[in-house]
C-alpha cells in the first residue's frame, strides 16, 4: 500500500481508538474471541478496525449507522437498490437468444423466459442411503445448480430446476430461499450420489411472490425419479419433522 495512504489510515484508526466506543468495543471483543488467532484473523481484525474508525468520523446515530450497514451489506453482495426495470438497456447479449442482466448478474433472459439462478439453494440437512434405508443427519452446507425433486402432501413428485421471475414490477432479487433437502446416495461408502429431495411445503409464500418453479419432470433423469418414487414415503416423513 502507498505510504501516504497507510499514514492517513493510521491517523483515522488513532482517532477511532481515542474517541469511538464502537471501535473500542470491537477491539475488546476481538481480544476475547480470538486471543489465540492466526495471522489471517489478526489481519481481519485490523482491517475491520480501520473500517469502523472511518465510520466513527461520520458521527452517526443508532438510526443512521443501521441504515449504512444495510446499504453496505447490499453493496458488498452486489445487490440492487431499486427494482430491475427489465428494459432493453439492462441486458447484455451472451448468446444468440440469451441475455444477462447488467445490474443483477444472476438474472438471465432467454426468449420470453426471465429467470434467476440465485433464487434458491439446497440446504443439505442429511443423507439417505437407499440400499440400507439409513438416514444420517448432516449439515452439508448449501448447494446451487442442478435440480431438486419436490414431494407434496399428496406424495406427488416434480422435478424443478429453474426459478422463473413472475414479479416484474418490484423485483430486487433479495428474496433467496434456502430449501432443507436430503441428499440421496446408493452407497455413502462409495460416495455414490443420486440427487436431492425436499418438500413443496418449504417453498414459502414470500418466495412465491417473486418466483415460480418451472416443472421439468418430463425432462429429468428417469432412474433418479424412480429412486425418489420408491423412497418417497420415508423421505417425506423425515422432512416433515424437520424444524
Amino acid at each position: 500500500m502507498d505510504k501516504k495512504l497507510q499514514k492517513a489510515i493510521d491517523t483515522i484508526v488513532d482517532y477511532g481508538i481515542k474517541n469511538s466506543r464502537m471501535v473500542n468495543h470491537f477491539i475488546d471483543e476481538a481480544k476475547i474471541a480470538w486471543k489465540d488467532s492466526d495471522g489471517l484473523q489478526d489481519l481481519m481484525v485490523k482491517q475491520i478496525v480501520e473500517i469502523l474508525s472511518l465510520l466513527s468520523l461520520q458521527g452517526d446515530t443508532n438510526n443512521t449507522i443501521g441504515y449504512k450497514v444495510k446499504q453496505l451489506t447490499n453493496a458488498i453482495n452486489f445487490g440492487v437498490i431499486s427494482p430491475l426495470k427489465f428494459t432493453d438497456n439492462e441486458w447484455n447479449k451472451i448468446d444468440n437468444n440469451e441475455y444477462q442482466n447488467k445490474r443483477k448478474s444472476s438474472v438471465f433472459k432467454k426468449e420470453d423466459l426471465i429467470y434467476d439462478v440465485d433464487a434458491y439453494s439446497k440446504h443439505e440437512i442429511g443423507i439417505y442411503e437407499i440400499n440400507t434405508k439409513k438416514y444420517t443427519k448432516k449439515d452439508g452446507g448449501c448447494w446451487q445448480g442442478y435440480g431438486l425433486y419436490l414431494i407434496n402432501d399428496n406424495f406427488n413428485i416434480k422435478y424443478v430446476r429453474i426459478a422463473k421471475i413472475i414479479n416484474k414490477e418490484n423485483f430486487r432479487g433479495n428474496n433467496k430461499i434456502y430449501i432443507p433437502s436430503i441428499c440421496l446416495y446408493n452407497s455413502i461408502d462409495k460416495n455414490d450420489y443420486i440427487c436431492y429431495v425436499s418438500l413443496e411445503k418449504f417453498i414459502t409464500n414470500k418466495w412465491k411472490k417473486d418466483y415460480e418453479f418451472l416443472n421439468h419432470t418430463n425432462r429429468c433423469n428417469k432412474e433418479e425419479l424412480n429412486v425418489v418414487e420408491q423412497n418417497k414415503n420415508q423421505i417425506y416423513q423425515i422432512l416433515k419433522n424437520y424444524e
